[in-house]
């Protein structure tokens, strides 16, 4: 059974700042996530265009339920893509579907949002990752980031605005190093070649760019612009680390970085 939102915020997740000094850190298989979860499914580890039902999200879903999941099927941006490379995207998620079908249904989540309080509903990327070929560039990885990632974080925002009782779950798997503040606030002021010759690990690049929207001097720049800070309020953010995670509502997140 899913929990009840303040049950998982205890168990769970880093509910305040004062926490940080002994964050709650969970193995990955022993995640419960609570009633409402949104989870906004982007695996880079894997080249998997779906998820499965043996993932950890949601395991303490009755094994009767099926799952309610929306694939996006196209990126809201296509910036220096040169051609569309799956071209039968469509036609493989209509036959995933029906061979997953006890297990997930397939729904339009903005037209129709979960109303089952004891089901995870999923949007899923997955199928974007190597959806458009790009422009042979210096800067080809940059754009495939920031479109793949604008995507995700429309969405998110789209999601909230359909229906503001839901959670939505983001995954960042942190990397190895993490820079401090002060090498931070250096990358950002490297021109775009030279930042992206730099944070060439998708890991890191989700660092900076939450880092960015933190900042109110970089919020523009980041793929998250458009979540405002009443919607951080509803979003929670994954930190994983080699089958680690701890979770920490986005809104937590911002006012430590007032607090700084």
């Amino acid at each position: 059974m899913l929990l009840m939102f303040n049950q998982f915020l205890l168990k769970e997740a880093i509910r305040s700042p004062i926490y940080l000094l002994n964050p709650a850190v969970i193995k990955q298989e022993e995640i419960n996530l609570p009633r409402l979860s949104i989870v906004h499914y982007l695996d880079h580890a894997f080249d998997s265009h779906f998820p499965t039902r043996d993932l950890a999200y949601f395991s303490q879903i009755g094994s009767t339920k099926r799952i309610p999941i929306f694939h996006i099927l196209d990126l809201v941006s296509t910036e220096e893509t040169s051609m569309l490379l799956n071209k039968t995207a469509p036609q493989e998620v209509r036959k995933w579907s029906q061979e997953n079908t006890k297990q997930f249904k397939n729904v339009n989540l903005l037209e129709t949002p979960n109303t089952d309080v004891n089901v995870v509903s999923v949007y899923n990327y997955n199928i974007l990752k190597d959806l458009y070929k790009y422009k042979s560039s210096l800067l080809s990885s940059h754009y495939k980031y920031l479109n793949l990632h604008s995507t995700l974080w429309h969405y998110v925002k789209a999601a909230i605005d359909k229906e503001n009782e839901s959670y939505q779950f983001v995954k960042i798997e942190l990397p190895n190093v993490i820079p401090n503040v002060n090498v931070l606030d250096v990358i950002l002021k490297f021109n775009p070649i030279k930042f992206a010759r730099i944070v060439n690990d998708i890991r890191l690049a989700q660092v900076i760019d939450l880092y960015k929207w933190l900042t109110n001097e970089t919020r523009e720049n980041s793929t998250l612009k458009n979540i405002s800070d009443e919607d951080s309020k509803r979003i929670i953010i994954e930190f994983n680390y080699k089958g680690f995670s701890s979770f920490m509502p986005l809104f937590v997140i911002r006012s430590v970085c007032d607090e700084s």
